[in-house]
């Protein structure tokens, strides 16, 4: 997967230096694995190529800036925390595929593999290798259920998005443990028809399987909340969630009664409690439902769209409650606070902490709302109490997306949608892998058009593979756009 390396280019040992003032004349720096490591498949080039990776992220942590400050302080504050590799605590692959392919730091807010994949250093690799190191950054830790043992694979199927993942079997002592209905938290790399595992599996008995599934889905609407209004799809989103959630898990695991590739006891009540989940304002997540009745419906309507921060949803027939930034996350655009409708004699309000509940009816709807609604009472449910939608409720709501997406009106509306987003808001956003630039200041460098172009053909990709999904934008017209006119 090497090229010859010119005399010019960056040295791949990671120093920084030009390889003729490095490394050229001495012995090649080797990250191949040792013979008795090798299984004969591409997972001995995931590794070698995750080597580079992990070289090029210390390279990193020794440069005098902030973003190599950081990411040398969020390595430590990891091991501090979780003591990675001692009994009873979370797999040393959990925490070094944490640091260089899933944590976010510094300026641009990339992954170290993110920032290798737009360096020279990648240049020196040729195909399959790009593609390899492309495959472990998308990838993450998630939880996936056996669902069959075959004689050279496990299939498995991951809880909340339903994929069926096919793994090669390369290593007898992890895969000797699969039982069917387990499940197990674990990074796969590859594609679903044909991936491998790495990471020591975390293996939970299958009454676990509801727990997990619950919490997941609590946190992607987390991840969502700060994502709101970057049109990332639904894919990218659980992908954020898991990557994002990986110290929240590992908080878990060092309480949980497993071994590393070992089963624990079938009794589902020894697993610990989850750990408290928060909003993006460090509030615990809490789903609050209030509820205020009218006493004057006249002008109610009118009023509510009168306060600031509150947006009409005509499709949904609510108010949106939202804020400009986000208090964790700064390139976030703004943050969705809650949401109000009106019913036939209340008005009620969903948020997603007690809190925001209590700002809502305290600030928001006080003063000048005193003719219309007079608060009634709160609901508030922990988001593990929720009960997983039934078979109906579930069919229901897949029949009702279809009949919506066959609808041409709706389709075109979407696929406006995608246009008006990306010709003009994402236009004047400034993207972290184009370093904190917008796509036009981007555009004006070579470096920036290599890295446009890379963002571009991941957005074409990531398009065709959603099909006939109507959120479709011109990428070919956005090329036109920048002036990426080889294309």
């Amino acid at each position: 997967m090497k090229r010859k390396i010119g005399r010019n280019e960056p040295c791949p040992c990671g120093s920084g230096e030009k390889y003729k003032r490095c490394c050229e004349g001495r012995a090649p720096v080797d990250f191949g694995l040792p013979e008795d490591l090798k299984t004969g498949t591409f997972l001995d080039d995931y590794f070698a190529l995750f080597q580079m990776i992990a070289l090029y992220g210390n390279m990193l942590t020794t440069r005098k800036d902030a973003d190599g400050k950081q990411l040398k302080r969020e390595h430590k504050d990891f091991e501090k925390r979780f003591r990675p590799g001692a009994p009873g605590s979370v797999p040393d692959s959990l925490h070094m595929g944490w640091t260089y392919l899933d944590l976010r730091f510094g300026s641009s807010g990339e992954t170290v593999c993110e920032r290798f994949i737009t360096s020279q250093l990648l240049k020196n690799l040729v195909e399959p290798g790009p593609l390899l190191v492309r495959q472990l950054s998308r990838s993450y830790c998630g939880f996936y259920e056996v669902k069959e043992i075959l004689n050279d694979r496990l299939l498995l199927e991951e809880l909340c998005t339903g994929t069926e993942w096919s793994m090669r079997c390369t290593d007898e002592a992890i895969d000797c443990c699969a039982s069917v209905g387990d499940v197990w938290y674990v990074r796969l790399v590859g594609e679903p028809d044909e991936c491998y595992h790495f990471m020591t599996p975390q293996i939970f008995p299958h009454e676990s399987k509801e727990d997990f599934e619950r919490t997941m889905q609590a946190r992607k609407e987390v991840v969502r909340e700060f994502q709101a209004g970057t049109g990332a799809s639904e894919e990218d989103l659980f992908r954020e969630c898991c990557k994002a959630s990986v110290p929240y898990w590992a908080e878990y695991l060092v309480h949980a009664p497993v071994d590393e590739a070992s089963p624990p006891a079938d009794n589902a009540t020894t697993l610990p409690r989850m750990p408290e989940m928060q909003n993006t304002d460090g509030e615990p997540l809490r789903f609050c439902k209030s509820y205020y009745s009218i006493t004057q419906k006249e002008g109610l309507a009118e009023k509510l769209s009168s306060v600031r921060n509150f947006d009409f949803d005509d499709r949904n027939r609510m108010w949106i409650w939202s804020t400009k930034g986000n208090r964790r996350f700064k390139s976030w655009p703004s943050t969705s606070l809650g949401s109000l409708s009106i019913h036939e004699s209340h008005v009620v309000a969903e948020t997603n902490s007690v809190a925001r509940a209590l700002k809502l009816k305290n600030k928001r709807l006080r003063g000048g709302f005193s003719r219309h609604l007079s608060y009634e009472r709160i609901e508030v449910r922990d988001f593990e109490t929720l009960p997983p939608p039934s078979k109906e409720e579930q069919e229901r709501f897949e029949r009702e997306q279809q009949e919506l997406m066959s609808n041409p009106e709706v389709r075109e509306a979407l696929r406006q949608q995608a246009e008006d987003y990306y010709h003009h808001d994402w236009m004047t956003q400034k993207i972290p892998v184009l370093g904190s630039r917008t796509p036009p200041q981007a555009a004006k460098t070579r470096k920036g058009r290599e890295q446009l172009e890379a963002l571009l053909a991941g957005l074409e990709r990531d398009q065709k593979a959603r099909g006939d999904e109507p959120y479709q934008v011109d990428v070919d017209g956005l090329r036109r756009k920048l002036g990426l006119t080889e294309h």
